[in-house]
């Protein structure tokens, strides 16, 4: 898992995340949304709040558009007016509630691109 979920997390929000896509929304709200988030610069990792009481933390340099940020510019994060969107103006950066729920911290191309390189990656040296 690329985030730590604290607070109230069962098998019924689980299940209704994975059926969110193509929702509307409204829908989307019904799993969760942001009501507040922040830096926190002790831990070196973003803090979004939810309205259910869950709190998500990962670390910026595994999202999109936040590796290698300034600490003063991953403090001001703005929240959409449906609590669903997450959005760093210093780095012109956004991040989708929902999807961070589903452990999404980029764009389906961004996303795929971490992954092959990841996976490109020697591990050890090869055996003799």
């Amino acid at each position: 898992m690329f985030f730590l979920v604290t607070g109230h997390w069962n098998h019924m929000m689980i299940s209704l995340i994975k059926r969110l896509v193509g929702f509307s929304p409204q829908e989307h709200r019904q799993a969760g949304y942001a009501v507040a988030a922040r830096y926190d610069r002790r831990t070196g990792r973003v803090v979004v709040k939810l309205n259910t009481e869950v709190q998500i933390s990962f670390p910026p340099r595994l999202a999109e558009g936040l590796a290698g940020a300034a600490p003063e510019d991953l403090a001001v994060i703005e929240i959409s007016p449906s609590g669903l969107g997450l959005h760093w103006p210093r780095l012109d950066a956004d991040l989708y509630v929902p999807g961070l729920m589903a452990g999404q911290l980029g764009s389906k191309r961004w996303m795929t691109a971490q992954f092959g390189a990841a996976g490109g990656r020697v591990r050890r040296a090869p055996r003799r």
